[in-house]
C-alpha cells in the first residue's frame, strides 16, 4: 500500500490484521506469513502489528479463536430463532456450509492444528484448541438436544448425533470451498434433501406397539 503508514490504532486495525494473516496463510501457508509481510501488505509499521500481537504464533492462534468465535455465534443465532428444533436444525447446517463459504481463509486455518491446545482440555472440552472451538461445537449440540426434548429427534446419544450432523456439514463445507462438490442443484438444495434424509433416520421410533406384516407386536 503506498502512502504514509497506517498508525496501529487507526481504523479496526486488529480486525484487518487478522483478515490479512488469513488470506496470506490460506495462499502461501503457515510459513509464508510474517510480521513484516503482513505489515507491508496493510501499508502499517511491522511493530504497529506486534502491538497487537505478541508474535506469529500468537497471530495464528487468534485466527483460529476468531473464527470459531464467528462461526459459533452463527450457530447460536439458528439456535435461538423463534422456530420448531427441525428447523433451527437445518438453520445451523446452512450456517455452517455459509460460514465456510464467505470465511473460506479463516475456515481453513480453524482446523488446520495450527492451535495448540490447552494442557487442561478434558471433558466436556474434549480437547478443543480454545473456549471459542468447544463453544462452537456446544451451539450445535444444544439444537440437536433442542431436537431431543421437542420430540423432533429420538432420545439416542446426542454426542452421537451432533457429530454426525457436524462430519455432514464440514465434508460439505470442505468440498464446496474447494470446488469438489458434484451437484446439479444448487447446495442450499442440497442440503435441505439430505437433511430430510437425516432426520428420517433419526426420528423417535412409535412408542408401546408397532404393526408387522397385519399383526400387533409389543417392543
Amino acid at each position: 500500500m503506498a502512502g504514509a503508514e497506517l498508525p496501529y490504532h487507526k481504523g479496526a486495525l486488529r480486525e484487518k490484521l487478522l483478515r490479512e494473516a488469513a488470506r496470506i496463510v490460506a495462499r502461501d501457508g503457515a510459513d509464508g506469513l510474517s510480521m513484516r509481510k503482513l505489515g507491508e501488505r496493510l501499508g502499517i509499521s511491522r511493530m504497529a502489528a506486534y502491538h497487537h500481537f505478541e508474535d506469529k504464533d500468537a497471530l495464528l492462534a487468534a485466527i483460529g479463536r476468531d473464527g470459531f468465535g464467528r462461526l459459533a455465534a452463527r450457530l447460536q443465532a439458528a439456535g435461538a430463532a423463534d422456530s420448531p428444533a427441525r428447523d433451527r436444525l437445518r438453520a445451523g447446517l446452512h450456517a455452517y456450509v455459509g460460514f465456510a463459504r464467505e470465511e473460506s481463509s479463516f475456515f481453513r486455518l480453524m482446523f488446520a492444528d495450527l492451535l495448540q491446545r490447552p494442557p487442561d482440555a478434558t471433558p466436556p472440552a474434549f480437547g478443543f484448541s480454545s473456549r471459542e472451538a468447544h463453544a462452537a461445537f456446544e451451539a450445535l449440540l444444544s439444537l440437536v438436544e433442542r431436537g431431543q426434548r421437542e420430540g423432533r429427534i429420538r432420545r439416542s446419544d446426542p454426542l452421537v448425533v451432533a457429530n454426525m450432523l457436524w462430519a455432514f456439514a464440514h465434508g460439505v463445507a470442505c468440498l464446496l470451498i474447494d470446488e469438489h462438490l458434484k451437484l446439479a442443484c444448487p447446495v442450499e438444495e442440497f442440503l435441505d434433501r439430505s437433511f430430510e434424509a437425516m432426520l428420517s433416520g433419526l426420528k423417535p421410533a412409535a412408542a408401546g406397539r408397532r404393526h408387522r406384516r397385519g399383526r400387533t407386536t409389543r417392543r
